[in-house]
């Protein structure tokens, strides 16, 4: 049986914060690509290699991070991944050209795939299955408030 800490509603804000920032940095390339194409001279093609740097780093570590977070914890996987966004925010914010760029797009998708199997181990390890439905949902709704905030 797995120990369940007691977990508080700072610990599901939290989450759902994740969620809300884990969306915005996934998507905020593409409201700034003209813009971030002009400042670094990129071609489309240089911007079509960046935005595809995010998903496959993105698409691999979501394996990774569940195995990582299976095996050293939800907390621990966590803490890795909002340290990893970081890093990757700043380096893409001192991005001088394509490489930089992509290597900083490539950090970001490492950081934010292992963030969703962590979310869901905690899940699991720190809420009664009676409260998964809500918790699940809260998490779903950060990200559609982000949408929505996006659109605007």
């Amino acid at each position: 049986m797995l120990h369940r800490p007691r977990v508080t509603r700072s610990v599901l804000a939290l989450m759902c914060a994740m969620s809300f920032i884990m969306y915005l940095d996934r998507v905020n390339l593409s409201a700034a690509a003209g813009l971030i194409r002009d400042d670094l001279h990129l071609t489309n093609t240089d911007v079509g290699l960046v935005f595809g740097a995010f998903a496959y780093t993105y698409a691999i570590c979501q394996v990774i991070g569940g195995w990582f977070s299976d095996r050293f914890g939800a907390k621990t996987t966590l803490v890795l991944c909002a340290s990893i966004w970081i890093v990757a925010t700043i380096a893409t914010g001192f991005a001088g050209g394509v490489v930089s760029l992509f290597c900083a797009r490539m950090l970001l998708g490492v950081g934010e795939g292992a963030a969703l199997p962590a979310q869901a181990r905690a899940l699991v390890n720190w809420y009664p299955a009676s409260k998964r439905g809500f918790v699940k949902g809260s998490r779903i709704r950060s990200r559609v408030l982000a949408t929505r905030l996006r659109r605007r």
